[in-house]
């Protein structure tokens, strides 16, 4: 939850997704909670694929199927997220950061799903660029905002709460601002600055 407390719906719509199989709500929610920050599409599989193996499903696991389910959790959940609260003044900080610095929000929301919050949430004037995955990585959209700022990696600081925040970050070479919270259990005094 960078900006908006959003992971919790994320998780129930997973469940939401696949309440109708019997005996998946415990795997679902078994994989979620161990495997925070994947992408949508790599959570849906990967679910889809555990449930086969334990014979909870008996349809095979095609990339149709997967994006049908990707397809139902993103409508459920995007129109959770923008009913949401926004973190305690992340509009303010947003504002005040917007003014000194060059933004980009890179997110493992896809593109046209992070482009509609955002802009519901009336924040694209803070942005100089919105990245949703898919199309593309964290690292490579990080790569493309290094190319688009003309700026070095070390001139670069990703701010998330999850590994793949942190990870793109270490792969391009950037810091990172690790932000703390139920799902992403950072811990202080890790090498990385964690507020």
């Amino acid at each position: 939850d960078t900006l908006v407390y959003s992971e919790h719906i994320k998780q129930a719509g997973f469940v939401d997704i696949f309440s109708s199989i019997p005996g998946a709500i415990m795997v679902v929610k078994e994989y979620v909670d161990k495997n925070f920050g994947n992408s949508r599409h790599k959570t849906t599989q990967d679910i889809l694929c555990r449930l086969k193996e334990k014979k909870l499903i008996n349809f095979e696991v095609t990339g149709k199927v997967i994006e049908d389910f990707v397809n139902k959790f993103g409508e459920l959940v995007e129109s959770n997220i923008v009913k949401e609260k926004e973190i305690d003044g992340a509009s303010e900080v947003l504002k005040f950061l917007s003014k000194n610095y060059t933004l980009y929000l890179n997110s493992n929301t896809p593109q046209d799903s992070i482009e509609r919050i955002i802009n519901k949430k009336g924040w694209k004037d803070f942005f100089q660029g919105i990245f949703g995955s898919p199309p593309g990585t964290k690292s490579e959209h990080l790569r493309e905002i290094i190319k688009q700022s003309e700026v070095l990696p070390n001139e670069v600081v990703v701010v998330g709460d999850g590994e793949s925040d942190r990870d793109s970050a270490k792969i391009i070479g950037a810091s990172v601002i690790g932000v703390s919270g139920e799902y992403s259990k950072w811990q202080s005094g890790e090498k990385d600055f964690i507020v």
